[in-house]
């Protein structure tokens, strides 16, 4: 049986140890907080854009801030896990439908 917590989706929240980027506010002799955009933020990314109650993921806000969204997320996920293993209806959007290409011959 298929868990959140199996490190599928869970893990990747989890992850604040492996940069990905950083980035800074620093003007000429002017030192402002860095930020360090890890893993997680991307996975956190993806995660908050199944929501439907418009709840977004700001990965340039302080590392504070991110790390206490990533571990909202994990609840709203687990959340979300039970009630379709209570066979309800999750409240995520629903995957758009697939397209999928036509082949065409475009070589006489």
């Amino acid at each position: 049986m298929f868990s959140p917590h199996d490190g599928v989706l869970d893990k990747p929240l989890n992850c604040a140890v492996r940069p990905t980027s950083s980035l800074s506010n620093q003007k000429m002799g002017d030192e402002k907080e860095r930020r360090t955009i890890v893993a997680g933020d991307d996975a956190a990314v993806v995660i908050a854009g199944w929501r439907t109650d418009g709840i977004t993921y700001d990965r340039h806000a302080i590392d504070k801030e991110r790390a206490a969204k990533r571990a909202e997320l994990r609840v709203w996920l687990q959340g979300q896990f039970d009630k379709i293993q209570a066979g309800g209806k999750p409240d995520m959007k629903e995957a758009p439908p697939l397209k999928f290409s036509k082949w065409e011959i475009d070589a006489p």
